[in-house]
């Protein structure tokens, strides 16, 4: 079983519609940070683990398992939208080509792991939220701007509401305040691998040639999305 009792393992979700884009809590609750963007997400919990630890024998699967599981139950917390027990629609994004290994460890890194936070793609409808039309509204919110207005949720007392952003780079700004800017540089690393357009416009590196994705990847015609090569 992984030691995640000296390791503030956390798990996060980008969850994006089709239509309006990626969904992005806003906290004003924080005096020190003042109002901020965040991803739905947080500390995986020790019974997430154990419950990994019935499903899978090998670490980094214990891992993976545990913080989907985390990373749902989060979610359900913050929003109200609850895939707890569809567990597969979280899909962990890919934030790097190769093989990477922890620095201080050695210890292989899961492709969707980050700084001790594992992140994962979650493609939203209409139906994960709920509608404006129904009739008792106490406790829930509109989204901030003019995308996906008839939606709502039930954002949890941390958070004074929520946000659609159409544009990935416009995600990426937003999220520098929130966990150590983390989860903007993930999202950062995930645009630079599966978007051809945004490849090269980072501060990291290019990759090598036979770090590449496949050629299909890279041939896919770009769909009305910004967010499509993601989900």
């Amino acid at each position: 079983m992984l030691d995640f009792k000296n390791s503030d393992y956390r798990g996060f979700v980008f969850a994006v519609h089709a239509d309006h884009g990626m969904m992005l809590l806003h906290c004003t609750r924080k005096k020190k940070k003042g109002p901020h963007f965040q991803l739905p997400g947080g500390h995986v919990d020790a019974h997430e683990f154990g419950a990994a630890e019935k499903l899978h024998e090998d670490p980094l699967d214990q891992l993976l398992a545990a913080a989907r599981m985390g990373a749902a139950r989060e979610l359900f917390e913050e929003t109200g939208m609850d895939i707890q027990r569809n567990l597969d629609r979280l899909k962990p994004a890919t934030l790097r080509s190769g093989v990477e290994n922890d620095r201080k460890t050695g210890s292989p890194l899961l492709g969707c792991e980050l700084r001790k936070r594992l992140y994962f793609f979650l493609s939203v409808t209409d139906e994960d939220f709920i509608p404006k039309s129904v009739a008792n509204q106490a406790g829930l919110v509109s989204p901030i701007g003019s995308e996906g207005k008839h939606l709502m949720l039930q954002v949890s007392v941390e958070h004074s509401g929520f946000m659609f952003v159409k544009e990935p780079t416009e995600s990426v700004e937003l999220l520098k305040s929130h966990s150590g800017g983390a989860g903007s540089e993930a999202l950062r690393m995930a645009m630079n691998l599966n978007d051809p357009d945004q490849r090269g416009t980072s501060d990291t590196p290019m990759e090598s040639e036979e770090n590449q994705p496949p050629a299909d990847l890279l041939s896919k015609p770009r769909r009305e999305s910004p967010f499509c090569c993601f989900c």
